[in-house]
């Protein structure tokens, strides 16, 4: 967001004595109809046509509030203009939240009245966070959450999936930790063999023209939409006043940059391409102790069209095993100590404390 210069302006505050409206933050710190000196809450923002334009300030920084008796006094004041006390512990004046008016729109400024109502707002809030605090409890918030107060119910979600997964974590250690060893009988075995079958093809397909690959013999292209893209398309502008606490305010213009989406284009090309893939696979399997592969059964070989060749081969093996109790247990283990697992054999192995189950890895043929 970009900012053009500021200018500053006196805010206006009305004497809650006499009634007197209209008077000038800065010049009048003292009510020139009854003498009732200023109060920094009643300050407000003036109209767009009330404005007063401030020359040779001659305050710096947030007035400072007399500890002695509450009077506003210029910043580089030493003593109160009031009453005299030094003003060594003196607070800075409360400040009027910043007003946003929108670019060509007329500000129609505040009273006193709109200043006492933030008063009230803030105070009302403190009060609430004091007695939430007291008791415990969290403080109210003063804006609505977003979503129907979907925060605290995310949050909460996050903890009880956290604790879910430290419980499971907790149970797999202790459950591998508190373990008993027995015997179990190998019962019998399985084994499975595959081989993936490719053939060499001339395949089509579409993609990107920068996507397609090497070898791809391009049949014809058209333009499409491949995405979108911001761009600028020009500005939202606003006017920010921002109380200075010296009964003046500054007045910025802050503009940031709109966007919109266009749609990007590029070729989209059809293509044809000669490659090897997976169409089928053989299979094999059984349950005694001589695997083999299974026939590939390949048409015809070479690199021609139709062609087809062995791709990648796969195996696994299992042994079913019985624990004295009855319960029956599948380990996948690899070839060797499958072949060494023979049938009727019993072997030592490791189960779960907790549940029971059977640790594969532990089995030694």
């Amino acid at each position: 967001m970009s900012e053009e210069g500021s200018n500053t302006y006196q805010m206006l505050w009305d004497c809650p004595a006499c009634g007197t409206s209209g008077l000038l933050g800065l010049d009048h710190r003292f009510c020139p109809g009854c003498g009732s000196p200023q109060d920094a809450k009643n300050r407000y923002f003036p109209s767009d046509t009330q404005k007063v334009l401030v020359e040779d300030h001659r305050f710096t920084g947030a007035d400072q509030v007399c500890g002695a008796c509450g009077t506003p006094n210029g910043a580089s004041s030493g003593f109160c203009q009031a009453c005299g006390s030094p003003l060594d512990d003196a607070k800075a004046v409360r400040r009027r939240a910043d007003r946003v008016v929108g670019e060509g729109e007329s500000d129609g400024g505040e009273t006193s009245k709109d200043a006492r109502t933030e008063v009230e707002a803030e105070r009302r809030a403190r009060e609430a966070a004091r007695i939430a605090e007291n008791s415990g409890q969290a403080p109210p918030s003063t804006t609505p959450a977003k979503g129907g107060g979907s925060g605290p119910i995310f949050l909460g979600l996050i903890a009880l999936i956290g604790l879910v997964v430290v419980g499971i974590i907790g149970f797999i250690c202790l459950n591998s930790l508190w373990s008993t060893n027995g015997e179990v009988k190998v019962a019998s075995h399985e084994w499975s063999r595959s081989i993936e079958i490719e053939r060499y093809d001339t395949d089509r397909e579409t993609a990107w023209k920068d996507e397609t690959p090497r070898g791809a013999r391009i049949i014809s292209c058209s333009e499409k939409q491949r995405g979108t893209e911001k761009i600028a398309d020009g500005e939202e502008c606003s006017t920010r006043k921002k109380d200075n606490g010296d009964g003046t305010f500054s007045e910025k213009r802050e503009c940031k940059t709109l966007f919109k989406e266009v749609p990007t284009m590029d070729q989209s090309c059809r293509f044809e391409i000669d490659r090897w893939s997976t169409t089928r696979t053989a299979k094999s399997s059984g349950v005694d102790l001589q695997p083999k592969w299974p026939e590939a059964n390949l048409k015809r070989t070479g690199n021609c069209i139709g062609c087809e060749r062995e791709g990648q081969r796969s195996e696994s093996y299992t042994v079913k095993l019985t624990d004295p109790e009855g319960g029956s247990h599948s380990c996948a283990v690899a070839e060797k100590t499958w072949r060494a697992l023979t049938p009727g054999s019993t072997v030592e192995a490791t189960f779960g404390g907790l549940t029971g189950s059977l640790n594969c890895g532990s089995l030694r043929p």
